[in-house]
């Protein structure tokens, strides 16, 4: 019996450096040079701003000038312009490594929260390698860390139901500035809402499940999108987001731009653009299920 203990605390230490080595590798590997093509007019944004004060209403590096144009992400350039007037293009590539890197660690530290070993974790770990090519130096990094830290912070709030979960507020404040792509915490919000109904019909739930405070936080996270120099901007993109790049013809039918076609920003996620997607939802609820 001593010796299988033995065993299983070599093992669980083994994986635990294994996992800390595999951390360093996602560093050493997501601080690479800059080569993003948004960087440029994130730059000269972010000095714009910085320069003079004021926010960017209108189009102003390409020869239509009097388009509108909201610079959802101004946060994200003004970070940017800073880093890379005290240290050019290198604190550009560290900030990467260090979005990345942390995304990954958070996300471990939500499996650990879930009763994950690090044996488990080091197993799924080659996965997130397969992400390595959405680490552009572009303002979704941070969606990827605040998403892993909005799962951080509802599971912390799972376990102890109490008012930690308003720590939301303020993550979905910075990042309503920082990326479009905050709107995903509507959806995490929804599931776990939905997913608290639903331990409520299960046998063996430890404890009822808060949903004042939880409802509190989600009206919270949803004002947080208005505090932004573009108030409203995330509700319209949500409202519209089926005429993103798209246009309609003189008989009032809908119509996809070139700039659609050819924007991944803009496009539906299909199977044949992206089939591991759906294989890796299909994996994350046959993991759910059997929860």
């Amino acid at each position: 019996m001593g010796s299988l203990v033995l065993l299983k605390r070599i093992v669980t230490y083994c994986s635990l450096i294994l996992v800390a080595l595999m951390f360093f590798a996602v560093l050493a590997v997501s601080i690479s040079e800059v080569h993003s093509f948004d960087v440029f007019w994130q730059l000269q944004s972010g000095k714009y701003i910085w320069q003079t004060k004021s926010m960017i209403h209108s189009d102003l590096f390409t020869l239509a000038k009097d388009v509108p144009r909201s610079e959802h992400s101004w946060l994200h350039s003004l970070i940017l312009f800073g880093l890379y007037s005290m240290g050019g293009y290198a604190t550009i590539s560290l900030l990467k490594g260090i979005l990345v890197t942390a995304t990954l660690i958070c996300l471990a530290l939500v499996a650990r929260r879930r009763s994950a070993s690090w044996t488990a974790i080091l197993l799924v770990l080659p996965v997130f390698m397969l992400t390595s090519g959405g680490w552009l130096e572009r303002p979704q990094l941070w969606t990827f860390l605040l998403f892993a830290l909005f799962l951080l912070v509802l599971q912390r709030f799972l376990e102890q139901q109490n008012w930690s979960v308003l720590w939301l507020f303020p993550l979905a404040i910075f990042w309503a500035n920082v990326h479009a792509g905050s709107v995903l915490a509507a959806a995490l919000l929804v599931a776990f809402l939905v997913g608290g109904v639903g331990d409520q019909f299960l046998p063996g739930t430890r404890a009822p499940f808060q949903f004042r405070k939880l409802l509190v936080a989600s009206g919270l996270v949803a004002l947080a999108s208005f505090i932004s120099p573009y108030p409203g901007y995330l509700m319209n993109v949500l409202l519209n987001v089926s005429k993103l790049g798209g246009s309609t013809d003189s008989s009032g039918n809908y119509t996809v731009s070139m700039a659609q076609k050819f924007n991944m920003d803009w496009t539906l996620t299909t199977f044949s653009n992206e089939p591991l997607f759906f294989y890796l939802m299909a994996g994350a609820a046959l993991i759910v299920l059997l929860g």
